[in-house]
């Protein structure tokens, strides 16, 4: 047996910050840019690939406070963060998960969350939370870049980092684990 399929690790989490221009110095004052609603566009790809539909209404949420704005801390939804929960997911898993839309400057950011509120979750669940790769730069596509993050704590000595991908993802971008060490007294990889 792998480690893959008996490893476990509790309450794991997913976070995407994912940056798009919304105003180039190159236009008008106060025009957007051609692709500037991509982002809130993707959450909706997203909601739906992820049968999360309320990520899904990201979009039309933000359309309709668009031009009524009262936060100057770039908070986009009045409510701050839009949260969710899958319809249906990975047996005996429940996916949810919060999406926090922010204007900053000229550039759109967004924080999106996907977790898994377990106490033990195997390794080779892990996957759910990324979804046919669906959290990649290649398919999320933003103009100014994106990070993610994982967050899980290690109910044993993980020795792996790579249960988020694809065994075909990981060979087509030739990924590896750079350094390893510790971040506050918790295992972190590169």
């Amino acid at each position: 047996m792998d480690y893959f399929s008996i490893g476990k690790v509790a309450y794991p989490k997913l976070t995407l910050y994912a940056f798009n221009l919304k105003y180039s110095l190159a236009q008008k004052p106060k025009t957007p840019v051609k692709n500037a609603n991509d982002l809130w566009l993707k959450c909706q790809q997203l909601g739906q690939q992820l049968c999360a539909p309320k990520l899904g209404t990201l979009p039309e949420l933000i359309e309709k406070v668009n031009n009524q704005k009262t936060s100057i801390t770039g908070e986009i939804l009045p409510e701050r963060i839009l949260t969710f929960t899958a319809i249906q997911h990975q047996q005996n898993l429940q996916l949810s998960g919060e999406a926090n839309p922010l204007e900053i400057h000229d550039t759109y950011a967004l924080d999106l969350t996907l977790r898994y509120p377990h106490p033990e979750v195997k390794l080779a669940d892990l996957r759910g939370l990324n979804l046919d790769d669906c959290l990649l730069s290649k398919n999320i596509n933003t103009s100014l870049g994106q990070t993610l993050v994982f967050f899980a704590q290690p109910l044993e000595k993980p020795d792996d980092e790579q249960a988020l991908l694809s065994e075909k993802t990981i060979q087509k971008l030739n990924i590896y684990c750079q350094h390893q060490g510790q971040l506050l007294g918790s295992p972190i990889f590169e």
